[in-house]
């Protein structure tokens, strides 16, 4: 079972290192800018309209290589899936893509770049399973939900975790969705954007941080109890 299980990883490592490869050959990548959407807007929204499954799964599909490497066109991206699909479904689309291609870093992490990933972090790392052994799904939910923290870093020290895998979708998908909808709305008014900052303006951004701040609470009251202890 566990021999089957690795080569599902291997042969999934492998089928997204083609997709990394047409996709990074293609050039797309560094066609997606905040001008180049708002050009090709109408252009996208009669794709959708006509070919919604297949406009929705290369939105998906990039979205998804996107988080896998660390591309940062992702607020972009969501923006994009506002405009075209609506601020629900849109905020939807974009956490459940972020989710899986987060989970896709987390899998290769843990069953093949382990010891490299510990090595090169080894001290934000230690830190961050200390918070994480001490408070559980609680502290990975509000470091989700908060807006400065780099997401990417998330799924790469959630590998070297013994969390199980379901503990760390779930938390990330709930967690994303508030700053993924702020995106999505902005989405609808595409054209009016003049920068991705003017997008998140600082009121929201601090309830965001509200957010996750009151989440933490419990966190870092049960932190000085037990240094209080000591």
């Amino acid at each position: 079972m566990r021999q089957i299980k690795k080569r599902n990883v291997i042969l999934a490592g492998l089928l997204l290192s083609l997709l990394m490869w047409i996709l990074i050959r293609s050039n797309l990548i560094s066609h997606i800018t905040l001008d180049w959407l708002k050009e090709q807007a109408l252009y996208l929204q009669h794709m959708t309209q006509s070919h919604y499954v297949i406009v929705l799964t290369c939105y998906m599909i990039i979205f998804i290589l996107a988080t896998v490497c660390f591309i940062p066109i992702t607020v972009l991206m969501t923006i994009l899936g506002g405009f075209l699909f609506g601020s629900v479904n849109g905020a939807l689309y974009a956490s459940f893509s972020a989710t899986i291609g987060g989970s896709i870093l987390f899998l290769l992490v843990r069953h093949f770049f382990a010891d490299l990933v510990r090595k090169k972090y080894a001290h934000k790392f230690k830190r961050f399973r200390h918070m994480l052994q001490m408070h559980g799904a609680r502290y990975l939910l509000c470091l989700q939900i908060s807006p400065i923290t780099p997401t990417f870093f998330i799924n790469l020290f959630m590998g070297l975790t013994r969390v199980p895998f379901w503990t760390y979708v779930w938390t990330s998908f709930i967690g994303m969705l508030p700053g993924s909808f702020i995106y999505a709305l902005a989405g609808k008014k595409l054209q009016l954007i003049t920068t991705v900052e003017d997008v998140m303006p600082p009121l929201v951004f601090f309830i965001l941080l509200l957010l996750s701040f009151f989440g933490l609470v419990p966190v870092i009251f049960k932190y000085y109890a037990i240094e209080l202890k000591k």
